[in-house]
């Protein structure tokens, strides 16, 4: 098993009934895949218990901020409306620049693409 699943993994368990329904298939899926679907990956960024989250309304729309740091990588995520209906973007930053990432407005790109994920090598 890849290094920096088992940190996920670990968090999964310990949080138990605490995980919606959805985010156990997600870390199922982190056991035997290197990339995830944006989608999939917004919610461990989401639901992480050290992701950092910042709410903000303009002009009537809300917009939740997320960054979660795990070893040498960043994690950020931006969503629009008040259950997080709409991924607006999704990176993976290194310590040199990002790694990989999700815009909403790249029409050539889905919800459902896989997004690279690295490994994360934990201290």
């Amino acid at each position: 098993m890849k290094e920096w699943v088992r940190p996920v993994i670990e968090w999964a368990q310990t949080i138990g009934k605490q995980i919606p329904k959805g985010m156990k298939g997600v870390v199922e899926k982190l056991k035997t895949h290197p990339s995830l679907s944006v989608s999939d990956l917004a919610s461990i960024i989401m639901f992480h218990p050290d992701t950092e989250i910042k709410r903000e309304e303009w002009l009537g729309l809300t917009f939740h901020f997320y960054k979660l740091r795990i070893g040498r990588f960043s994690f950020s995520l931006e969503t629009k409306g008040k259950d997080n209906n709409y991924i607006l973007m999704c990176q993976v930053f290194d310590e040199v620049g990002i790694v990989s990432e999700y815009i909403s407005y790249n029409e050539e790109m889905s919800l459902h693409d896989r997004i690279k994920v690295p490994k994360i090598e934990m201290n």
